[in-house]
């Protein structure tokens, strides 16, 4: 009898994969989880619900190592793990991995770049791995969702927002060591196609060993998939089961939400909840007339105020284009005619609709605080309730207004941005999705909201990815391919016809010409500074025919080279999404030791020049562990650089070494020697940009949440990028010393804003990661041609920064337009 027992226990013990008992997770006043036991074992679909804020997303945070428990156990393949030593890193390696809810990929890498960056162990070489994550990424992506039509070599910023799920996905589960893969809210953004074929997949992959967490609002998803369910409600468990055991309606009672219908899908209308049907004369109308755009085709429309309209189609078929043009309809006008104010509540609460740093309040009333006049005086009080009607009404699950927006749920970021619709006093609410991520209770809420407020006068947009919520609606446009296919009404708005209507048009393939459109729009973003180069110099030539001459390309290249590896050491440093406020006096002072110790006392003065790239490299360590703003530090580093080259040198003088002197003026075959230094410095920079680390740098840069998520080392990251941006300063220093042949703690130090200023001329953004090599190479030699123009023309050169700073102005304009037009 003992001996049988002995023998079920391990069998237990062998099926299960991850245990964890008694958590506690609290941010300040709030229990995000409280006593929390949960256990997952082989082969298993564990399906977990609950109403926004009920803890689930916090529970699966800690289950992947990126969120670290007050207390608790955890055993992981039975042997117990220490959350100290528990990190994402950690749960990689023993194949655990998760798909937030809200996205966590690089936009400014590629789709196989961002493969890479989560499986960089597959991938060995300098040059192969370029290759190799290319076809991971190709058929990780086709085994999950056939047909998909996603560029893997497209930059990621330029997919809809539903490929990017599928990447994101298609990312954790191809993992070669995966065992347990958490998929939070993963069909919010997908087509019901996509949905379907993802369901399968996790259906078949169970059956191969692999364990899954499936945490949905589509308890139809939950009851098909899952063996067993995790009910959590105000951070706690409140019942946990077997499939067989419940169903939806039981499952919304357990959730406390009250016996609703179909909550996979909506609520389904009753004779309540009809669309509204009410005229105003007079009132809020759009109205367009042969409206055509890169992404619209011929629609002609009209909209009245007191209807509610749903705008519906696959995925891709420029529902969301639409919706941005009709709220800023710009070089538009002339075919949309809108009468009334337009508020908008985005698709991408993440990127466009929340400011992170602000309390719930504050970005509740900032829409109305907008519109107002200049100057206006607002009562606090009369705005304090009102921001407390709404945060009630919608039932934000937090301690306060005053809570800082990101430590809610997404359901919960989603009302407060609802919220601030309907507070801005708008005629007319364009809605992105609303309900993408929300919990039953907030949709049948926000379905009444959305009728009262139709039935108030006002014009009600709303686009959705889930066709039984058009019920709601008195008219539902049916778009594909950038055109609206078929308008249905009352009666005929049907599931069934609007699945119909979005296959009138195979709009596939329009999804692709978005994708390769948006791909060479971001071609451009390096032949504008080319272009631009090319101008002033033939301009210069053409002004002084010796400038097209050998001698010529020469001196004036010659006299861009400073500012060229200044830009250089300033693109990595733009790249991570910092600025140096102190290159110019860093490559000063390299400058001063090169014609001082380099000349007088070899030795040490290699011991200078190694201590100086070291020591710079320190201040991204310092920048990291401090948690300081780049530009306070830098700054601060500015005054140090100057003061150590005035202590060695007090004045301009000094002499180069002869050994310097001499390689530089080594006479190059074919080309001017300043050619071959501008061509292999642009060279260095972009193999750099483009190697494997290189990569990860520019991951940093754009999302350091993710990279540290996949188990990469932020302070690593920071230290070896101000490294690389302190050798190419390094190699200015010493480059301006054999020019000059002698030296000057303040030669440079003006060049500081203008490698800024080239940087962004050259493609590059403050944020995000986005810099090119090349482009900041052609953006440096542009601002230096500016110099020569200006000499040509016997302008004083006192006006050379002011035309160097309009220059970045236009560009800056240009820029802007081109964005415009990309949206």
């Amino acid at each position: 009898m003992d001996h049988g027992s002995q023998e079920t226990n391990e069998r237990i013990k062998d099926k299960s994969f991850i245990t964890v008992k008694g958590i506690k997770k609290t941010y300040g006043p709030t229990v995000a989880v409280n006593d929390v036991n949960f256990e997952v074992e082989r082969g298993e679909v564990i399906g977990l619900v609950g109403a926004n804020g009920a803890g689930k997303s916090v529970m699966m945070r800690i289950l992947s190592g990126v969120t670290c428990p007050d207390q608790g156990s955890l055993l992981l393949e039975n042997r117990p793990i220490e959350w100290s030593d528990y990190s994402p890193l950690t749960a990689k390696k023993f194949g655990v991995r998760i798909v937030f809810q809200e996205l966590s990929l690089c936009t400014n890498l590629t789709v196989y770049e961002n493969f890479y960056l989560e499986h960089d162990h597959l991938f060995q070489g300098i040059w192969s791995w370029r290759k190799k994550a290319r076809t991971l990424a190709r058929q990780s992506i086709d085994d999950i969702f056939p047909n998909n039509f996603i560029d893997v070599n497209a930059r990621l910023s330029s997919l809809p927002i539903a490929q990017q799920q599928m990447v994101e996905i298609a990312r954790a589960i191809s993992d070669q060591n995966l065992k347990l893969l958490i998929l939070d809210e993963p069909t919010s953004s997908l087509p019901k196609e996509q949905t379907e074929q993802l369901l399968h997949y996790v259906s078949v992959r169970r059956n191969e060993g692999i364990s899954f967490i499936f945490i949905s609002h589509r308890l139809n998803e939950i009851l098909t998939l899952s063996n067993r369910i995790y009910v959590m409600q105000n951070g706690s468990v409140k019942w946990t089961g077997t499939v067989s055991e419940t169903n939806e309606d039981d499952l919304i009672n357990k959730m406390g939400e009250g016996r609703e219908t179909q909550s996979s899908e909506v609520v389904e209308p009753d004779n309540t909840a009809t669309p509204v049907s009410v005229q105003f004369e007079g009132g809020h109308t759009i109205e367009i007339h042969d409206l055509n755009t890169k992404e619209l085709h011929q629609i002609n429309l009209q909209m009245k105020s007191g209807e509610i309209i749903g705008i519906a189609g696959l995925d891709g078929s420029g529902q969301r284009e639409f919706l941005k043009t009709l709220f800023r309809p710009k070089k538009e006008s002339k075919s949309i005619q809108s009468m009334g104010k337009i508020a908008y509540v985005t698709g991408d609460r993440k990127k466009e609709g929340n400011f992170p740093l602000w309390s719930i309040g504050r970005n509740m009333d900032i829409s109305k605080l907008a519109s107002g006049r200049l100057f206006q005086r607002i009562p606090a009080k009369s705005m304090n309730l009102e921001i407390r009607n709404w945060y009630d009404q919608l039932k934000v699950k937090s301690s306060g207004v005053d809570d800082c927006i990101i430590n809610l749920s997404g359901g919960n970021q989603q009302k407060v941005l609802i919220a601030r619709a309907l507070m801005s006093g708008a005629d007319i609410i364009i809605l992105d999705d609303p309900t993408r991520g929300v919990d039953i209770a907030t949709k049948k809420l926000l379905y009444q909201i959305l009728k009262e407020a139709a039935a108030k006068g006002k014009l009600i947009i709303w686009y959705s990815t889930e066709d039984e919520e058009f019920a709601y609606c008195n008219r539902v446009l049916v778009m594909a391919k950038g055109s609206i296919v078929k308008e249905l009404s009352e009666n005929e708005i049907t599931k069934e016809n609007i699945i119909n209507a979005s296959f009138s048009k195979c709009n596939e393939k329009a999804i692709h010409d978005y994708s390769s459109r948006q791909d060479k729009i971001d071609i451009t973003g390096l032949v504008i500074p080319l272009i631009s180069m090319l101008a002033f110099f033939i301009i210069c030539g053409i002004l002084s025919p010796n400038v097209f001459s050998a001698f010529g390309v020469d001196l004036l290249l010659c006299g861009a080279i400073p500012l060229i590896f200044v830009t250089l050491s300033q693109t990595f440093i733009i790249g991570l999404s910092h600025v140096d406020m102190g290159i110019g006096n860093y490559v000063g002072l390299i400058n001063v030791l090169c014609a001082t110790f380099l000349v007088q006392k070899p030795g040490w003065g290699i011991l200078a020049l190694i201590g100086s790239v070291a020591l710079y490299s320190l201040m991204g360590t310092l920048i990291y562990a401090r948690k300081l703003p780049s530009i306070v530090v830098t700054l601060g580093f500015s005054f140090i650089w100057t003061g150590i080259a005035y202590t060695v040198q007090m004045a301009p003088g000094g002499t180069a070494p002869g050994w310097l002197t001499t390689i530089y003026n080594y006479p190059a075959p074919f080309f001017p020697k300043s050619v071959y230094i501008v061509g292999l410095a642009g060279l260095a920079g972009f193999w750099v940009y483009r190697s494997r680390y290189g990569t990860v740098l520019r991951g940093f840069g754009n999302n350091a949440q993710s990279m540290r998520r996949s188990g990469w080392s932020e302070i690593k990251a920071y230290t070896v990028n101000y490294l690389i941006s302190g050798l190419f300063g390094l190699l200015g220093g010493l480059l301006v010393t054999a020019i000059t042949t002698a030296s000057d703690a303040n030669a440079v130090s003006s060049y500081t804003l203008l490698s800024v200023a080239s940087v962004v001329i050259g493609g590059g953004y403050l944020t995000g990661g986005t810099v090119s090599p090349f482009g900041a190479v052609f953006g440096a030699i542009t601002l230096s041609l500016i110099a020569t123009l200006m000499g040509f023309f016997n302008i004083s050169s006192s006006y050379v920064t002011a035309v160097q700073g309009a220059i970045l102005l236009i560009v800056l304009a240009l820029r802007l337009l081109r964005k415009d037009q990309e949206q």
